[in-house]
């Protein structure tokens, strides 16, 4: 099953934010209130939302957002996004479905 990591990035200073999003593989499904580890974070990450789409046979994983200082929504965050295999949205894309 297809299984789509989201995660919502953002800065109280400047009210931009950003989605991150890493898919791949698995039998095994996260639950809401599960913690995910991954190499672009430091701390494991809660589940806040799962989201099944039985037909594309694949899952959304809505993870914690993170905040962030304004400086690092420009570029830092997308340069290490890409080196871990996250991809960048704008976050307004998805502001409705969350």
């Amino acid at each position: 099953m297809k299984i789509i990591l989201r995660i919502k990035i953002y800065s109280k200073e400047s009210k931009e934010s950003l989605v991150c999003q890493k898919e791949y593989e698995s039998i095994d499904v996260p639950e809401k209130g599960s913690k995910i580890v991954d190499s672009i974070f430091a701390e494991e990450k809660m589940v806040t939302k799962v989201i099944h789409n039985y037909q594309e046979r694949s899952v959304v994983v809505y993870l914690e957002d993170k905040e962030v200082k304004s400086t690092a929504l420009e570029g830092h965050i997308q340069e290490v996004a890409e080196l871990h295999g996250w991809t960048i949205e704008d976050a307004t894309k998805y502001s409705e479905k969350k």
